[in-house]
C-alpha cells in the first residue's frame, strides 16, 4: 500500500539534527535503544490501567487530559521502537525529546488531579530519571534530574491544597499531621539517588567500551607488526639469494 510504504520510507530516513551527536552518547542509545521503549512500554501501560481502573471518582474532563498525554505517549514511543526494528539508529534529539515527554506526562497526570501531592504517579519519575541516566552524560542528567525535581516540588506545593509543614487542626479535630515537606524531601533524594546510580553505569559502561576499543586497537596493531616482520624477512631472504 502506498501509505504504508510511505511510512516505512520516514521510519528509515536519517532524521536526526546535528545537535548533541556526542560519541559516548550515541554510543548508549546503539546498545539501549530497544531497552528504553520496552520500559517505557510497562509505564504506559500501568498508567493505562490506574488511570481507568475504577474511574468513577474522577471527573471526565481530568480523565480525559490524562488519557490524552497518556496516548500521545504511546504513538511517540511506538514511532521510536518501530525505528529500531527498521534498523535505524536513534538519535540523539528525538531520544531527548521523548524523555522530556515522559516528564511532561508524568507532571500532567499529576497536576490535574484534585491533591497532586497525594497522587502516587510521582513513582513514574523514577524509571524516567534512571533512564535518563543510562544514556547522557552526568551533566545532562544533573540538569534534567534538576528540572524533573522542581516540577514536581511546584506542582506538590501550589497546586490544590499543597503540602502541610505543621498540623492543621479545625474545631478541635486534626485535619492532617503536617510533615509533609519531609515526605517531598524523601521522594527527591530517590530521585537524585537513582540518577546518581545511573551515572555510575554511564561512567562503567564508558570504560568498557574504551577498553573493548583499545584491545582491539592493540590486535590491530600486532596483527599489522607480525605482517610487517613478516614482509621484512621475506625482502632480507630475497636479497640473500
Amino acid at each position: 500500500m502506498p501509505a504504508f510504504r510511505l511510512f516505512w520510507s520516514f521510519l528509515e530516513s536519517d532524521w536526526r539534527l546535528n545537535i548533541s551527536q556526542d560519541a559516548e552518547v550515541l554510543a548508549n542509545l546503539r546498545s539501549t535503544q530497544q531497552t528504553i521503549p520496552v520500559i517505557r512500554w510497562f509505564l504506559i501501560a500501568t498508567a493505562m490501567s490506574i488511570t481507568n481502573y475504577r474511574a468513577g471518582d474522577i471527573d471526565n474532563t481530568t480523565l480525559a487530559i490524562n488519557n490524552v498525554a497518556i496516548w500521545g505517549l504511546t504513538i511517540y514511543n511506538a514511532f521510536l521502537h518501530a525505528r529500531s526494528f527498521v534498523g535505524r539508529p536513534l538519535g540523539v534529539t528525538p531520544v531527548l525529546a521523548a524523555s522530556i515527554l515522559d516528564i511532561l506526562v508524568i507532571t500532567a497526570l499529576i497536576g490535574v488531579t484534585s491533591e497532586p501531592f497525594k497522587n502516587s504517579f510521582f513513582i513514574f519519575y523514577y524509571p524516567a530519571v534512571f533512564g535518563f541516566g543510562m544514556v547522557f552524560p552526568p551533566v545532562h542528567v544533573v540538569i534534567f534530574t534538576l528540572a524533573t525535581a522542581v516540577s514536581y516540588s511546584l506542582v506538590s506545593i501550589f497546586i490544590g491544597p499543597g503540602i502541610f509543614v505543621s498540623k492543621v487542626i479545625e474545631s478541635g479535630v486534626e485535619i492532617h499531621s503536617g510533615g509533609d515537606e519531609k515526605i517531598l524531601i524523601s521522594r527527591l533524594m530517590v530521585m537524585f539517588a537513582l540518577a546518581a546510580g545511573a551515572s555510575f553505569f554511564w561512567r562503567i559502561e564508558r570504560v568498557r567500551r574504551a577498553a573493548s576499543v583499545q584491545a582491539q586497537l592493540d590486535i590491530l596493531q600486532t596483527g599489522l607488526s607480525d605482517n610487517q616482520t613478516a614482509a621484512d624477512t621475506r625482502s632480507a631472504s630475497v636479497e640473500q639469494e
